[in-house]
């Protein structure tokens, strides 16, 4: 994320290309969360009868 941050700062950056990129990666960030860091919660969830 400072990445980003360093690049917004920058001079002569296309914030819109920029706007674009970080909203690419926050969206593959998210699926790739859900799709398996979240799959790792559901043995204890349902040994624990969370619903």
């Amino acid at each position: 994320m400072k990445g980003y941050l360093k690049k917004a700062r920058t001079e002569g950056t296309d914030i819109y290309a920029l706007a674009e990129e970080l909203a690419v990666f926050s969206r593959e960030w998210l699926s790739n969360h859900i799709t398996q860091k979240d799959k790792e919660y559901v043995p204890c969830m349902e040994k624990n009868n969370v619903k």
